[in-house]
């Protein structure tokens, strides 16, 4: 398999006294990429400006400085235009509060490679969902869901292909905004780009590949979980 996937982590300060889950992420990311995963480059992207690049699962270099914090739809639309513009065939972004399945790149691409096997293709693959539907298809012996972009919250880890990914960044735009709020909403305002798309329609993987981890979150959010997540020992394998 020689495609790769560019990923970066979105990560973000989380309220006064809460916990930082960055490090604990790129340690999950690590364990769960063999030294053959498709990696194209991870980088992180905070909205206090930096964006760190990693490789061979420690810190290499800094790639570039925002002159001011970045706002929380700023930050998530530079990590989508990071993840496209790097070269890879594929363009990911994660949130900074995720465990991950075993192998997980290359599950993921052996994963969209099925999906797409069917005939179907999406604008955007949703890599983590809390939805009583997933367990159904899970169930039923389904490896996706159609995901309706107008039910779409929680952007914890995402999947594009990078030419799609820069239409998205550009649709965007250097200051977006869900109705005038800058600080949350990130997801809402995909759903409202993928009901613009065709299909309008996103994927969600059956199992989730990703679980999230946080506790505290950076804008009041309530706790949840992936309950289809199958854990850290488990990895996809090709139906091919």
């Amino acid at each position: 398999m020689t495609e790769q996937i560019a990923v970066v982590i979105k990560a973000a300060r989380r309220a006064a006294n809460g916990d930082e889950y960055l490090k604990q992420t790129v340690e999950n990311f690590w364990r769960a990429v063999p030294l053959n995963d498709p990696v194209h480059s991870l980088q992180v992207s905070w909205t206090e400006g930096p964006v760190g690049v990693f490789g061979g699962g420690r810190f290499n270099d800094t790639a570039g400085w925002s002159a001011k914090r970045l706002t929380l739809h700023q930050n998530a639309a530079r990590s989508i235009r990071l993840a496209a513009n790097a070269g890879a065939e594929w363009a990911m972004v994660v949130e900074d509060d995720v465990d991950f399945c075993d192998d997980f790149l290359g599950s993921v691409l052996r994963w969209v490679h099925d999906v797409e096997r069917t005939g179907e293709s999406f604008p955007m693959y949703v890599l983590g969902a809390n939805y009583a539907q997933i367990e159904a298809a899970k169930m039923r012996g389904h490896i996706f869901w159609h995901y309706a972009p107008k039910n779409f919250y929680a952007a914890q880890a995402l999947l594009w292909r990078s030419d799609v990914a820069k239409r998205l960044a550009d649709w965007l735009g250097d200051d977006p905004s869900y109705n005038g709020i800058r600080e949350h909403g990130h997801d809402l305002l995909l759903g409202k780009w993928g009901l613009l798309q065709n299909p309008a329609c996103f994927c969600a993987s059956v199992p989730s590949f990703v679980q999230h981890i946080g506790v505290t979150s950076g804008i009041g959010n309530k706790q949840f979980h992936f309950p289809t997540w199958p854990g850290r020992e488990w990895k996809y394998e090709s139906r091919g």
